[in-house]
């Protein structure tokens, strides 16, 4: 019952405070109404109603206030029960009432492409004293950089055709569209960056934007130099943040100022960056402007071991090398091979002065299923390991699935099994196959995918060594064999020691890559799993590279179910050649695969060296 505090309050009708009845918080407002009820009923029983009689309520604060003649207890009630979440809509308005307006947003006036009105903003904000967060000096820098490096009326006119297309006809009408010129774009960005600097430590995209526009005024001193600074002051950098700058000492020939750049990224960067395609072709291009041929063999040799397959914006840097600065293939053959000139000759001839003469480029071709070029009419060949290789491959896939690893003795639990039940010489990855277009409604994990795939490996690999091991993660197991057909198909697996379910915590794809690995040469490892993931880029590109193009089974579920083949189910095994760099001893003929990454397609560079033709 309440107190008779509380009593006296509704009889005296006044203004009284409630000790208990402060509640600013949506509890806090239905606590202090159920004291007000629970007052309410108490006086009426006790003094015949002369609190409301007084025509008395209590406000959300836990105050008196009067109520409207003629409500209702029940009229009352509901008012209470509804003020908790006005309360909270009150809040949410008052929150974007606190938003500011969109000509003071930096992030509106990006995407209305305002460039005008950004400045005017930066300009009136700074003289006010007010505070400018980092991530809308970011913004402001990414709309001047546009401008003051670029073609700004193709930027626009692109920009303004998107938001003319765009669902929101709202984003229409309100593009802009305003420029204030690239030279005082230029200004502006190094403005902003100096102020930047005397907040805090300037962002990445900021070093990124001062750098280029130093780049587009000639500078590269001065960008050079931003670039080391970034280092020195521990800003993480991206490959993105040195590429405008490498771009443009290549085209100066500046080969040695390249080099200096691109082994400061692997060395000096917070993060290391190695070289890609894009930097090796810059380097390439750099080497050409110097008249430096003899570095132009080690540089090809670092494509072909550190990268292997490229991009197509790399793919089309290094056909336009081949076509307007290659030297004569003499200078581009192994320093072993008999076509090879001595060191000496190598940087004295050849050059600038006879670059790119007699060589044929094209930049889409397409192999045979065979792997014979149809542009130069050779063969590819198909790039095993050395043993040597095998090993050293096999030893860094355990160092990183161990690293990776949330427990040391994780990957040990695979060791013992292969150990016991072992070898094996196929090493399926279940999860893929069991999940193998399952994207429709009702679809899911199939385990008679996975059944019928152990099933069509001895008959369609009869060589290898039987039965297959399956690797699945022991969340997909332990869900699986709550069915019916997951306990016959799994059960059966694991009753025949060709199950390995991986330990909570770690990743599978390490698992079926070491168990394969581990077999050297006569392992396979069937998956339709593209292996792009990061993790995988933590191997070295040749021997990655040529390892799943020589092992690696792909598979489909066609639907052409046969008697013995129920699934309809179809192994593709390896392709009778690699698809890596690979280049003809006389160095006269290179391809080059390069990887559409949303399809992941293969297409290839074929660099043919005219005499060679005419030699034929």
């Amino acid at each position: 019952p309440p107190t008779g505090a509380v009593r006296r309050a509704w009889s005296a009708g006044g203004a009284c405070q409630v000790s208990t009845g402060v509640a600013h918080s949506a509890r806090g407002a239905r606590h202090g109404a159920q004291l007000r009820r629970a007052a309410c009923a108490a006086s009426v029983s006790a003094d015949g109603g002369s609190a409301r009689g007084a025509g008395v309520n209590m406000n959300g604060a836990g105050t008196a206030s009067p109520r409207a003649p003629g409500a209702s207890v029940a009229q009352e009630n509901t008012q209470e029960r509804q003020r908790p979440q006005e309360q909270q809509e009150g809040g949410k308005k008052s929150r974007k009432r606190r938003r500011r307006p969109a000509g003071e947003n930096f992030g509106v006036l990006v995407k209305r492409r305002d460039s005008a009105a950004a400045v005017a903003l930066f300009d009136s904000r700074r003289a006010a004293g007010e505070a400018i967060a980092m991530h809308e000096l970011d913004a402001l820098l990414f709309l001047l950089r546009t401008e003051a490096v670029g073609d700004a009326a193709t930027d626009i006119s692109a920009a303004a055709a998107a938001a003319a297309a765009a669902k929101d006809k709202a984003d229409a009408e309100e593009f802009v569209g305003s420029t204030i010129g690239q030279d005082a774009a230029q200004e502006r960005v190094m403005e902003v960056f100096d102020f930047m600097s005397t907040i805090s430590t300037p962002t990445e995209p900021a070093y990124t934007a001062a750098a280029s526009v130093a780049v587009t005024r000639g500078d590269l001193k001065r960008a050079v130099a931003l670039l080391r600074e970034m280092a020195d002051a521990r800003v993480v950098a991206k490959h993105r943040s040195y590429s405008t700058t490498l771009d443009a000492l290549a085209d100066e020939g500046e080969y040695d100022e390249a080099v200096a750049l691109v082994e400061h990224m692997a060395s000096s960067a917070v993060e290391e960056l190695p070289a890609t395609g894009f930097e090796l072709c810059a380097l390439l291009r750099a080497a050409a402007g110097a008249n430096r041929t003899a570095a132009m063999r080690p540089l090809l040799d670092r494509l072909l071991n550190d990268v292997s397959m490229l991009t197509p914006p790399q793919g089309e840097a290094l056909a336009r090398w081949f076509r307007e600065s290659a030297p004569h293939p003499r200078h581009l053959a192994p320093a072993e091979s008999e076509a090879a000139p001595p060191a000496s000759q190598r940087q004295e001839d050849g050059g600038a002065a006879g670059a790119s003469a007699g060589w044929r480029v094209s930049e889409d071709v397409e192999l045979s299923a065979e792997g014979k070029c149809p542009f130069s009419g050779t063969q590819l060949e198909a790039k095993f390991l050395s043993d040597a290789e095998y090993a050293e491959f096999s030893t860094r896939v355990e160092a990183l699935a161990e690293k990776r690893a949330s427990n040391p003795e994780q990957l040990a639990a695979l060791k013992q099994f292969l150990e016991h039940h072992g070898p094996f010489d196929i090493i399926i990855d279940g999860a893929n196959v069991a999940l193998f277009n399952q994207n429709f409604a009702g679809g899911g994990f199939n385990c008679r995918q996975i059944e019928n795939l152990v099933a069509e490996t001895a008959k369609q690999i009869p060589s290898a060594r039987q039965p297959p091991l399956v690797i699945l993660h022991e969340s997909r197991v332990s869900t699986a064999m709550r069915t019916e057909e997951g306990r016959r198909v799994l059960g059966k697996l694991k009753k025949q020691g060709s199950l390995f379910a991986t330990p909570r915590g770690a990743n599978d794809d390490w698992y079926w890559l070491y168990a394969a690995a581990i077999r050297g040469e006569s392992g396979l490892l069937v998956s339709n799993d593209q292996m792009r993931d990061h993790l995988f880029q933590m191997l070295r590109p040749r021997e990655f590279l040529r390892y799943r193009a020589r092992h690696q089974v792909k598979y489909d579920f066609d639907g052409k179910n046969t008697k013995d083949n129920r699934l309809g189910c179809n192994l593709h095994n390896p392709k009778p050649y690699t698809e890596c760099m690979q280049v003809a001893r006389d160095g006269a003929t290179w391809h080059v695969p390069v990887c559409n990454e949303e399809d992941g397609s293969v297409r290839w560079v074929c660099a043919w060296h005219a005499a060679d033709e005419a030699a034929g």
